[in-house]
């Protein structure tokens, strides 16, 4: 299957998918790793763990990964929780793949 068609299929799928039914498929991930309660990422957003940032603005942060899987490994989260990478705003998924792609060509 082409990469067009695969990536039409997918959008297609995800976009049939009720705003619901998205929520609820969070939740159970939510429930299957034990963070219902307690999101890693936003209560490293608050302050309440500590992290080495790399990068940083308004909407999104890049920090050193602390099990990194090579020299340099970031994480590059947007600062307001979503429990699916499909609902972020374009916007902020834009800025988000910006910055990997800056932080990618200076980590090389």
């Amino acid at each position: 299957m082409s990469d067009a068609r695969w990536g039409r299929m997918l959008r297609e799928r995800i976009e049939n998918v009720p705003a619901e039914g998205l929520e609820d498929f969070a939740q159970t991930q939510a429930r299957r790793t034990g963070q219902t309660e307690k999101c890693l990422f936003c209560q490293i957003i608050r302050g309440e763990i500590e992290t080495i940032k790399v990068y940083e603005d308004e909407n999104i942060l890049a920090m050193l990964d602390i099990a990194p899987a090579a020299v340099g490994h970031m994480i590059v989260i947007p600062k307001q929780h979503y429990p699916l990478l499909f609902q972020l705003p374009e916007q902020i998924l834009s800025n988000l793949l910006k910055v990997v792609g800056f932080l990618e060509e200076i980590a090389v």
